[in-house]
């Protein structure tokens, strides 16, 4: 059995066998801190291999296959972004006290030379209702905006 969930604030998938009465399995995290990797289709119910896509704001997807039994993961397929370096910004979790007091998390994107003292632009980016939550998604028009 696969299970799509959500942990830490981060999506997560748990290969768990029919017979793990523990229900512990196998946990599969993003290959990034703050990154997001999730269940793709997958229709063939009797398979020995899922497919999962890793992806975050500043890395494009990365497409496995996971095997059921071992949890091994292999690479099928990597999403590209020709001239784009993302080790040129940092991407970080910050939690923000709510008016309540409640510790609200958020994601930064920079660049790395930008300073957080107050004096570079800002744009704010949320929803939160519903208990909707935005994954880290790749969009290519990111890296425009932050080096702008």
């Amino acid at each position: 059995m696969a299970l799509s969930y959500r942990a830490e604030g981060q999506h997560r998938v748990r290969i768990v066998a029919h017979d793990d009465l523990a229900g512990e399995g196998i946990e599969l995290r993003s290959r990034h801190p703050v990154g997001s990797l999730a269940l793709a289709r997958n229709t063939a119910y009797d398979a020995s291999t899922v497919t999962v896509c890793d992806e975050t704001h500043l890395h494009p997807p990365i497409w496995s296959t996971v095997d059921l039994r071992t949890g091994i993961s292999t690479e099928v397929h990597r999403g590209e972004a020709p001239g784009f370096d993302p080790a040129a910004y940092v991407t970080e979790i910050r939690t923000f006290p709510a008016p309540d007091g409640t510790a609200v998390p958020a994601v930064l994107l920079r660049r790395h030379d930008v300073a957080l003292d107050g004096t570079a632009p800002a744009l704010i980016w949320s929803y939160g209702a519903y208990e909707a939550v935005d994954e880290p998604e790749w969009d290519p028009g990111i890296p425009s905006v932050l080096d702008h």
